[in-house]
């Protein structure tokens, strides 16, 4: 029971970046600070060589990342993920929802919640 309620808040859930990205060619690279809290973070984050861990998304992460706009829920993401890749990406809502989690935990997205009624 709350495994399904998590599902379902996680499906309607807005995903929102936290992060940059550059683009490589077809694919992206997100660029997550190296130092991301606390004072010290913030005052070496700007002074180091290579401020950024860069991790780069095959073509589906790209695919994903490119709508996580804080608009469109992950139901959403999962339908126009199924149009695109169709059963290359099956089961596509599963694989989403590991991806998704995958993104929030590593702090890349926070997810919004679901739009009220009308909004």
């Amino acid at each position: 029971m709350a495994r399904e309620r998590a599902t379902h808040e996680l499906l309607s859930g807005r995903p929102e970046r936290l992060v940059q990205a550059e683009q490589d060619g077809e694919l992206v690279v997100l660029l997550r600070p190296r130092f991301q809290r606390g004072p010290l973070g913030r005052w070496l984050q700007p002074v180091l060589r290579r401020p950024y861990f860069r991790v780069h998304l095959d073509e589906v992460g790209s695919f994903i990342w490119s709508r996580c706009d804080g608009k469109t829920t992950v139901a959403e993401l999962a339908e126009a993920l199924e149009a695109q890749f169709g059963q290359r990406v099956a089961p596509a809502t599963e694989r989403l929802l590991t991806f998704v989690s995958e993104l929030r935990r590593g702090g890349l997205i926070r997810l919004l919640p679901a739009c009220p009624a009308g909004g």
